[in-house]
């Protein structure tokens, strides 16, 4: 029930991209990012009552459900992220930012050799200040 709940609201956000900002790259971005396959949206669509030909077509056209991995491996930063030299620099001019409790991309949330069997990834990003060349 609860990711069916998580499904059905990035599937309200997929047809806001689509219908109302006509952005369908994006929302396609979207259903990748969120791990959805091509049955998950069917049934969101038929559970949202919207069933509309625009949406219908963005499925058949847009998306590309053929193993519905990103083909580059890298991370996307859908926040920002304030970044400023603290007060006091030391010696060791480095600090850590800890942004937590992502689903992990491998098993999406079942848990897996990657996530330790948590179905949970934390990324730590590593700051290093150093004088301006």
């Amino acid at each position: 029930m609860e990711k069916e709940r998580f499904i059905d609201g990035i599937w309200f956000t997929v047809q806001h991209l689509v219908l109302v900002q006509d952005r369908p790259a994006m929302a396609a971005d979207l259903i990748h990012e969120a791990g959805l396959d091509k049955s998950q949206c069917l049934k969101a669509q038929h559970r949202s009552g919207h069933e509309t030909e625009k949406m219908l077509l963005f499925l058949k056209k847009e998306m590309k459900f053929k193993g519905i991995r990103r083909k580059d491996r890298k991370s996307r930063n859908n926040s920002i992220i304030v970044i400023s030299p603290p007060m006091f620099l030391e010696y060791n001019n480095k600090e850590q930012i800890t942004i937590m409790n992502h689903q992990c991309s491998s098993c999406h949330g079942a848990g897996c050799e990657i996530c330790k069997g948590t179905g949970k990834l934390d990324a730590v990003i590593t700051i290093e200040w150093v004088a301006h060349k």
